[in-house]
């Protein structure tokens, strides 16, 4: 088994075999500050390499700037809608799953404040946290082959609302890797 690493979307898809997570962090689907275009167009890379036992763990997408502030990547297995939309009355927020390992034994008020919204989410996507108001997904997991996908749309700025614990953020690394 490869060591735990974690692996960026700018170190070069060449390499991806080497790592068990990859990353994409917080504003990688912002046109105007990320870099949506050349992860979308390795987008069979991304699905195979989670198929083969692969993790992905995508922070915030936040869709700024994208066509009615809404995306829909393509590297993921299945459909996620994305929306630049925050509401601050989904605080706390509500845990769907509270036997699952990432969210077991934690209350509401110590997972990370809901962001931009997954406006729509296909049905094999598991969902573990939502928004308490708007009941918008803020924390989905999937398997697709052997591998998993983890998509949350809090950011894990420390400045934040409510940000990551280390707790949360070990929990859900180690659920994806």
């Amino acid at each position: 088994m490869r060591a735990p690493a974690l692996h960026s979307a700018d170190s070069g898809l060449s390499t991806f075999e080497d790592y068990d997570i990859v990353y994409l962090p917080t504003s990688w689907a912002d046109l105007s500050a990320g870099d949506y275009v050349t992860i979308e167009s390795h987008a069979s890379e991304y699905r195979s390499f989670v198929s083969g036992g692969g993790g992905v763990f995508i922070d915030q997408p936040n869709p700024n700037g994208m066509p009615n502030s809404r995306v829909t990547p393509t590297l993921l297995p299945y459909p996620i809608t994305f929306y630049n939309s925050y509401n601050l009355s989904d605080y706390p927020p509500t845990i769907v799953d509270n036997r699952h390992d990432i969210t077991q034994g934690l209350s509401a008020s110590e997972m990370p404040f809901p962001a931009d919204q997954m406006e729509s989410v296909d049905s094999r996507y598991h969902i573990l946290v939502k928004g308490s108001v708007t009941n918008a997904p803020s924390l989905v997991i999937a398997g697709y082959g052997r591998g998993k996908v983890l998509v949350q749309t809090a950011h894990p700025s420390t400045g934040a609302i409510n940000p990551f614990s280390d707790e949360v953020y070990i929990r859900m690394v180690e659920w994806v890797g």
